[in-house]
């Protein structure tokens, strides 16, 4: 850090020079924090908060951040990290408002300019919702164009900050925390320490630049600036914390990262606050309901539940609702309620909502609907399952629920929870119906849902050790998701890739196929025309794999070959890229897309007989090549070779796949492949009895 000249603005902010301040104070007689320079001291505190051995101790954090920054007269001192530590090992070695870590350390956000890596911190949901609110912005819709300008130029810009904080740091997107074995703050060694703690600080000038990049008008920066004079820094009440909504502090000509953990926070309420000040938060509301709803369907038809006609009253409530037939005898009433935003508090955005009169409405309407439904001849011998879902929209509220009857079994879980069931693809249709069954038969002290089926999931859907040994009372320890939550979203890893489209590039949101094993093959899901379009990550420049034909979405087994086939090429690709990898260079080339084209015919196994087998299968692999895309043609000779019990199809066209990229050249006039089968082990993954492929140029 750049030490205070002795004629220079006294560092403790009093408007005196340094030699006629604070210069000549013995370090004995000031408090501890103000021995040491103010700057280097809060940006090395945002940095332990950065830390992933820390995920979970933020309020003690915070609590130092603000004694510093309410302290006076601080020397120009470097940091004795040593000291540092030792100090606060003694005196914040605990708080009890901190919980056990529910959130990954990093996760993943996507957006317009790509992906960008947060720090979740310790909030509830605050990822999905904000992941949601950019979908709004980003999709057409009736807002304000100058709020969408404001709030989508506001969010990528915090966004854009974090995502270089990580990457600084080499954080990759889904780190989980690292477990100490001790709840004191963790400190790294002085010289991590000494290298890292300027990442959390941005010059002046950096940020202008950032700003300008996507167009920002540079004063909306100040939404997030943390006033030491006016801003309430005593506050006990952590929901009241400003550290939480104004994540950075401004010092001469330098901006400060000093809470990257509530970055996702801040930009959330700050959506929220810029659409007051555009008149138009409920529509906003509106439309990211409606969003999560179209979600809350997808994933309810992903696990077996299946919409059917009713006529359902109308509402003008914070509700959506369906009937889902999920087994023979069981029908599902759900219900959607959300926060619709009514009395927010842009000021205290944390200010708990309960709006009594709203509930009161939703049952009366709820148990007018399941009357209706009961009272159904077509339902008589169904059993009504009650399934509530809620969505937040980040502030607490407080939503109590009541049976519709005694004979209803219900249930109640927020949207995001409801995404991560999804992402563990561990329900099937009965999972949440029997997990809603067996808490009416437990004492289930543990309040938290996620918590609490998690434990039931990976009990073979029990609560019971075995038959024997049946528990009165059950208390699920708080965090008990946190490997649960982990594993759906690595394994997921949702995320988006870069799409070649025309002259430019769009970003298509994926997330990793579920296979045997754990291999780097994404697929594109519920974007329409950009739907199942397959993304391999196997070598250093991304590739796609898509049908060269709109297939409709009807036409169930024509998709399902056509994904299978872009799947099979995506897993060859991994099996043999560490051995491709010297000689495939793809740098200097747009991304790849490799289209399949075929004339699919339903009685495929009649057409065998009529074929010539004298016919060479690779060569009526017929393939054509421009710029960057590759399309290629199977007809019914591969069909055959597809149809046998070996792979020897699917290895045939990487085989034919590998002769085209040895065709196609780079920016520089290069091949891109340039190799030789017989100089290297590509063998020992292919046929290698199977002699068609063309010797390729030597290197």
């Amino acid at each position: 850090m750049k030490k205070v000249g002795r004629n220079d603005s006294c560092p403790c902010d009093s408007g005196l020079k340094y030699k006629k301040c604070c210069f000549n104070k013995i370090d004995s007689e000031l408090p501890f924090f103000n021995q040491f320079n103010r700057k280097e001291l809060l940006a090395t505190i945002a940095l332990l908060k950065s830390l992933p051995e820390n995920h979970g101790k933020n309020i003690r954090l915070e609590e130092i951040q603000k004694e510093v920054l309410l302290s006076k007269n601080f020397q120009n001192n470097a940091i004795d990290y040593k000291k540092l530590n030792q100090y606060l090992s003694k005196n914040y070695s605990f708080n009890n408002q901190e919980d056990p870590p529910e959130n990954l350390f990093t996760e993943n956000i996507m957006t317009p300019l790509g992906n960008m890596i947060v720090f979740p911190g310790v909030t509830e949901g605050q990822v999905y919702i904000l992941q949601s609110l950019i979908n709004v912005l980003s999709n057409k819709n009736s807002l304000p164009n100058a709020f969408i300008k404001e709030a989508s130029g506001s969010t990528f810009f915090l966004l854009i900050v974090s995502n270089l904080i990580c990457s600084s740091l080499n954080y990759e997107r889904n780190l989980s925390y690292k477990d100490t074995d001790s709840n004191n703050i963790y400190f790294p060694n002085d010289d991590f320490l000494y290298k890292n703690t300027g990442k959390l600080i941005f010059s002046k000038e950096r940020f202008e630049k950032l700003s300008d990049k996507i167009h920002l008008e540079f004063s909306l920066i100040e939404n997030f600036l943390i006033d030491v004079i006016n801003d309430d820094l005593k506050t006990n009440d952590p929901n009241e914390n400003p550290l939480i909504f104004k994540p950075i502090l401004k010092i001469e000509n330098d901006y400060i990262i000093i809470s990257p953990t509530n970055l996702v926070f801040a930009i959330v309420f700050n959506i929220y606050k810029l659409g007051v000040v555009h008149n138009c938060l409920d529509a906003l509301i509106k439309h990211f309901s409606k969003e999560c709803w179209k979600q809350c369907n997808f994933i309810l038809d992903d696990f077996g539940y299946k919409k059917i006609d009713f006529n359902l009253n109308n509402n003008d409530l914070p509700l959506y609702e369906g009937i889902y037939i999920y087994d023979t005898d069981k029908l599902a009433y759900v219900t959607y309620q959300f926060d619709d935003g009514k009395d927010y508090n842009s000021v205290y955005p944390l200010t708990p909502y309960f709006g009594e009169d709203i509930l009161n409405k939703v049952l009366k309407h709820k148990k007018e609907t399941y009357n209706k439904l009961i009272s159904n001849a077509d339902f008589e011998r169904y059993e009504i399952f009650n399934l509530n879902i809620t969505l937040g929209i980040g502030r607490p509220i407080m939503i109590t629920y009541e049976g519709l009857d005694k004979k209803c079994i219900h249930l109640v879980l927020r949207m995001d929870e409801l995404l991560i069931l999804h992402k563990s693809n561990k329900l099937n249709n009965l999972t949440l119906y029997n997990f809603a069954k067996a808490k009416t038969e437990i004492n289930l002290i543990t309040p938290y849902f996620l918590d609490n089926i998690s434990m039931f999931i990976e009990n073979k859907e029990s609560f019971y050790i075995d038959d024997d040994y049946k528990l009165d009372r059950l208390f699920i320890t708080v965090g008990n998701a946190l490997d649960f939550k982990t594993e759906a979203i690595i394994k997921n890893d949702v995320h988006v890739g870069l799409y070649p489209l025309e002259n430019g590039f769009i970003f298509l949101p994926v997330e990793r196929e579920t296979l045997p094993a754990n291999l780097p093959i994404f697929r594109s899901k519920n974007i329409g025309k950009f739907s199942n379009k397959i993304l391999s990550r196997a070598f250093e420049k991304e590739i796609w794999i898509e049908s060269a034909i709109n297939i409709d979405e009807d036409e169930i087994d024509k998709n399902h070959f056509t994904i299978e086939i872009c799947i099979a090429i995506a897993f060859w690709f991994n099996e043999i890229a560490l051995i491709l990898d010297p000689y495939l260079k793809l740098n200097k080339i747009k991304p790849l897309i490799f289209k399949i084209d075929f004339e699919y015919i339903e009685n495929i196994l009649d057409e065998f007989d009529k074929l010539d087998n004298s016919i060479d299968p690779f060569e009526q692999i017929i393939y054509s090549v421009n710029e960057n895309e590759i399309k290629i043609s199977l007809d019914s000779y591969f069909y055959k070779v597809i149809f046998r019990n070996d792979n020897f199809g699917e290895q045939l066209l990487i085989k034919r796949i590998l002769y085209i990229l040895s065709e196609i050249y780079d920016s520089d006039n290069c091949q891109i492949l340039n190799l030789n089968f017989n100089e290297i082990n590509v063998s020992s993954y292919l046929l290698n009895d199977y002699d068609l492929l063309p010797t390729l140029m030597r290197m």
